[in-house]
């Protein structure tokens, strides 16, 4: 008997997109008694409502803002043995879910899939990943595919294969069962869920990544939470939020990890992580002089070798800081502004 899969779509905002997203689902290749699907959003318009009643969508309108809570309140409505995620703005290759149930099938310790990524623009056209995830993301290729447990991770396995499994969560598929047990503590995450479900699945069973391109991670100018509307103290006050949250998914994510016995979170989202503690001092203003030069050392220590114009701003605001931390601040809300 085939498993059923459940598929998660979780929204945040009015974007242009997610009807295709979810078109993308339907028009997969197993037939449509296989799976079903549950979108979770804290918005609706009659658009969602009417094609989620002609298509079988099991609608969910949540008061939570973090993509965490969607996906614990996604998990209770699950049906299905495992679970696919998808965010609004990426979309499923057609075999997707036909490949998740083909890789459960063959491997009953498997908890946690990470299938490879593609990438498109806001029209839909294929283009290049970023230099930040090219590397790291893309060697997978130069292995086909590696099964691996928490003894591999302890022994090195990602920094040996310079491989990514903690990025997009559209690339993520699950067991149902370890979903359910861990939706408390994903709840409580926003920012990084790729890296917390990674880390979490370790603690369950074996992990597979897989070269083969499964899902498309959108690249568009509403890809970040910040809201570009906000001016002046408010909009300082919003990042100091913002900011905030991925200090706090940066704690949950170094803690399991450090449970675990990991020494160290090989993944681009790990060093955004280390990234936030150094903006949360500018904006906050009150970092000490040391504490954002030290803070930047540990984020080269993590990060990629290429130079980007994010490490380029993070090394000047960081060096700055040893001179006058408040003139930094300054700077740095005036840029974005």
């Amino acid at each position: 008997m085939k498993p059923y899969i459940s598929v998660i779509v979780t929204a945040y905002k009015p974007r242009p997109f997610i009807i295709e997203a979810l078109q993308s689902i339907i028009k997969q290749t197993i037939p449509r008694e296989w799976y079903e699907i549950i979108l979770v959003s804290n918005f609706e318009n009659e658009q969602i409502r009417k094609f989620s009643a002609t298509h079988d969508i099991k609608f969910c309108l949540s008061q939570l803002e973090s993509q965490g809570g969607k996906i614990a309140q996604g998990a209770l409505l699950c049906a299905g043995d495992l679970v696919s995620f998808l965010e609004d703005d990426d979309l499923f290759v057609e075999n997707r879910l036909e490949k998740v149930i083909q890789k459960f099938s063959s491997d009953k310790e498997l908890v946690f899939y990470h299938s490879n990524v593609g990438f498109i623009d806001e029209a839909g056209n294929t283009v290049s990943p970023p230099n930040a995830l090219k590397s790291p993301l893309m060697n997978i290729e130069a292995y086909g595919s590696v099964r691996m447990n928490v003894g591999d991770l302890r022994n090195g396995v990602l920094e040996s294969k310079r491989i990514n499994p903690c990025f997009n969560l559209s690339a993520i598929s699950v067991t149902k069962n370890f979903l359910r047990d861990k939706a408390e503590l994903i709840s409580k995450v926003d920012i990084g869920l790729d890296v917390i479900l990674f880390l979490l699945a370790v603690q369950a069973g074996s992990l597979l990544v897989d070269k083969e391109v499964l899902s498309l991670y959108r690249r568009h100018n509403q890809n970040s939470s910040l809201d570009n509307s906000l001016k002046g103290t408010e909009k300082a006050e919003y990042m100091l939020r913002m900011l905030k949250i991925m200090r706090d998914s940066r704690e949950i994510a170094l803690n399991v990890a450090e449970k675990l016995g990991i020494s160290s979170l090989t993944s681009p989202r790990a060093f955004m992580f280390y990234g936030s503690e150094i903006l949360y001092g500018i904006v906050s203003g009150n970092a000490k002089r040391n504490v954002l030069a030290t803070n930047f050392f540990k984020y080269i220590a993590k990060s990629p070798l290429h130079l980007t114009l994010t490490r380029i701003d993070l090394m000047v605001y960081s060096l700055s800081g040893l001179v006058s931390p408040s003139l930094v601040r300054k700077i740095y809300l005036r840029r974005h502004s």
